[in-house]
């Protein structure tokens, strides 16, 4: 074999996965400005009202207006699959703690994503939520 190439293959095989592993993941809610949600008929109970509170408080941090027209939306949030909800009500102080995972399915350009959105107590009163997209190879979440 040519040397060049031999050097060319020794620098390539071990950059080219540690790119894919530290690539930050595609962001399928980039440029959207409006949002559909779908919510999930078991939306009464407690731990989903919870996750969509904390989910519509992410999409506002984004800047990105949740409208109840779907065909008008750029993209639509139409499973909400819950993986962890663990939440508790401190009733005299009003504080919430515990924390909630949940898997979005996205819908934008008939393609669809998955997202995870995170959940958990705020600093003060209330919560804090954060989308976080997912690499093409984080497939056992």
């Amino acid at each position: 074999m040519n040397r060049k190439l031999i050097l060319i293959l020794i620098f390539a095989i071990p950059v080219v996965p540690a790119l894919l592993l530290f690539l930050p993941p595609a962001d399928p809610l980039a440029n959207v400005k409006t949002v559909g949600i779908i919510e999930p008929a078991e939306h009464k109970l407690v731990k989903v009202s919870q996750v969509l509170e904390g989910l519509e408080l992410a999409l506002k941090n984004e800047g990105m207006q949740i409208i109840h027209d779907l065909s008008r939306a750029d993209a639509l949030i139409y499973a909400v699959e819950i993986k962890e909800a663990n939440f508790r009500f401190d009733s005299p102080s009003r504080a919430v703690e515990g924390y909630a995972h949940a898997v979005l399915t996205i819908s934008r350009n008939n393609q669809e994503s998955i997202m995870d959105l995170y959940v958990y107590p705020g600093r003060y009163l209330g919560l804090q939520a954060q989308l976080v997209g997912r690499r093409f190879w984080e497939f056992w979440k």
